[in-house]
């Protein structure tokens, strides 16, 4: 019998989702590192530096697989609750054990704990041209003039967040968590504004591709399901979807062989198993590759094809974590 470790909450829904498909099954183990519940972990390292791990009273063989599906991000509804002068650390000290149980399981978590490095746009970009999408051209700067120059070069630009950090503003009812969306710019935005102003942060520009419509693709092992969006319908999603969100719809879109082919190199090259890509498909047809989540959510489309990404999450879970490991890790007590 496979066993499952996941980092995450059964609060968040994909996981209930995955996790109850699984334990219908009844060919695998399930255990949850559950920030959100009382959740009974223990790891401990002997002496000699073995290490033992134990979760609700069960003990974590060395062959268990783990998902990582860590989403411990301030604002989200899986924050942690708790007097404000200590959630912050509360969050980091439960980010830090998912990271120390990835850490030892080694080339047993999937999305591998690398994943998350790799989660920058610039980089998947250079990765998702090797593997033959176009991509828009990019520029990542804290200079006035290199800004200046490539807001020339492409009349048509946008400004984005490099990290996808959140920021909390203030509000009446205490802070909100917010985050920088994608925005239309031109070199003129920046006329009055001082080399300073420039310094503060790193910049990221890339040039803006004409849509003709978009695409979330959800890449679950093998297994490819795109969905257009219907962006360019509204004024407010047709730079950003996400500003749209309860207006644009999702329907299920094929995809030709071609550009499957790009995915999955692009995905093996990143050594993810799961991951949520963006796509833009321009006015000329051709594809343009934006970024890819190595976990992002998907439970809406999910609901748009009866549970079908649910069951194709349990079943690579269940095949990866019933498969012989190749690789033991030589840290973890046998």
């Amino acid at each position: 019998m496979g066993f499952l470790v996941v980092l995450g909450s059964r609060e968040d829904p994909h996981v209930a989702r995955v996790v109850d498909t699984i334990l219908k099954v009844g060919d695998t183990e399930v255990v949850i590192i559950d920030h959100k519940r009382p959740s009974m972990v223990s790891v401990s390292v002997n002496r000699q530096g073995v290490i033992a791990i134990e979760v609700e009273r069960r003990q974590v063989p060395c062959t268990a697989l783990v998902w990582s599906r860590t989403k411990i991000i301030e604002g989200s509804p899986l924050y942690p609750e708790g007097d404000s002068g200590f959630v912050d650390y509360i969050a980091q000290e439960w980010r830090t054990l998912h990271d120390l149980v990835s850490l030892f399981f080694e080339h047993q978590v999937v999305n591998p704990f690398n994943a998350r490095k790799k989660m920058v746009k610039p980089f998947q970009q250079a990765i998702a041209a090797r593997a033959g999408f176009n991509v828009p051209e990019t520029v990542v700067s804290t200079y006035k003039s290199s800004i200046t120059n490539f807001c020339d070069r492409h009349p048509a630009s946008v400004l984005k967040s490099l990290s996808k950090a959140k920021f909390m503003q203030r509000a009446e009812h205490g802070p909100i968590a917010q985050y920088i969306s994608t925005m239309r710019v031109t070199a003129v935005d920046f006329e009055d504004t001082a080399d300073a102003d420039f310094d503060v942060c790193p910049h990221f520009f890339q040039e803006e591709i004409t849509k003709k419509f978009e695409l979330r693709v959800v890449v679950i092992g093998g297994g490819i399901w795109a969905f257009r969006i219907n962006s360019q319908e509204f004024r407010s999603s047709e730079v950003d979807w996400r500003k749209g969100i309860g207006l644009v719809s999702f329907t299920p879109f094929e995809l030709d062989a071609q550009a499957k082919h790009r995915i999955q190199t692009f995905m093996r090259e990143m050594d993810y198993t799961f991951g949520s890509i963006d796509l833009i498909m321009d006015q000329t047809n051709q594809l343009w590759f934006l970024e890819c989540n190595q976990d992002g959510a998907w439970a809406w489309l999910d609901d748009l094809l009866d549970g079908a990404l649910t069951v194709a999450y349990a079943a690579e879970l269940r095949r990866l974590a019933n498969r012989a490991c190749d690789s033991i890790p030589r840290l973890l007590a046998r």
